[in-house]
């Protein structure tokens, strides 16, 4: 029976039976896949602040008060998104772990759309050329959980209020997933051999 999955929010650190279970961004961003030049520590703390803003607006429990006026059009174009898109929120902020290919991450969120189950992900800045392989490893994180994805979205908030909900081609994501899987299998292969090293 696999190991109960943990998370530190301070760190972003995930652990399963006392070893640390790299996360999919961390993984990407080992790898060279996602350019981190793009990222500063301002982008992080929006990111992650509008996300929290995002998951509360979900949960009926958003004191717009409380909200940073540098955050607070992205949090609008999220509340858009919610008026305007006939969607029914599933899962939000859920974290899981594949304890075979050992690997975590949290994805945002699945909903019900159309009648169908669909997975996707918020983003603050443009849509990354890598969200194909981030999105197909959020789904075989529900795949093990024997949850099946219709489809695969990428939603993105801007600065001015807008937004743009836009689905990811399945063939992207089948191709996002061999490629992600490959990452997984030389992260293992490394740690097998190298262990000290990382």
């Amino acid at each position: 029976m696999p190991e109960v999955l943990q998370f530190d929010a301070e760190s972003h650190t995930y652990t399963a039976g006392g070893r640390v279970v790299p996360s999919v961004t961390q993984l990407l961003g080992k790898y060279g896949v996602v350019d981190d030049t793009w990222f500063n520590p301002e982008s992080r703390i929006r990111g992650r602040h509008v996300h929290t803003a995002t998951q509360l607006i979900d949960e009926h429990r958003l004191d717009w008060g409380s909200i940073d006026p540098k955050i607070r059009a992205y949090v609008e174009a999220y509340k858009r998104f919610r008026r305007e898109v006939d969607l029914t929120i599933d899962l939000i902020e859920s974290a899981s772990y594949d304890p075979k290919r050992w690997y975590a991450g949290t994805l945002d969120r699945t909903a019900w759309y159309h009648g169908n189950l669909i997975l996707f992900d918020i983003k603050t800045g443009q849509k990354p050329p890598w969200v194909a392989l981030q999105l197909a490893a959020y789904r075989n994180l529900l795949k093990i959980k024997e949850i099946h994805i219709s489809g695969c979205f990428c939603l993105n908030l801007r600065g001015d209020g807008t937004y743009r909900f836009e689905q990811i081609p399945t063939i992207q994501i089948v191709q996002g997933w061999k490629e992600f899987e490959a990452i997984t299998v030389v992260d293992r292969l490394g740690r097998k051999y190298n262990p000290k090293k990382d």
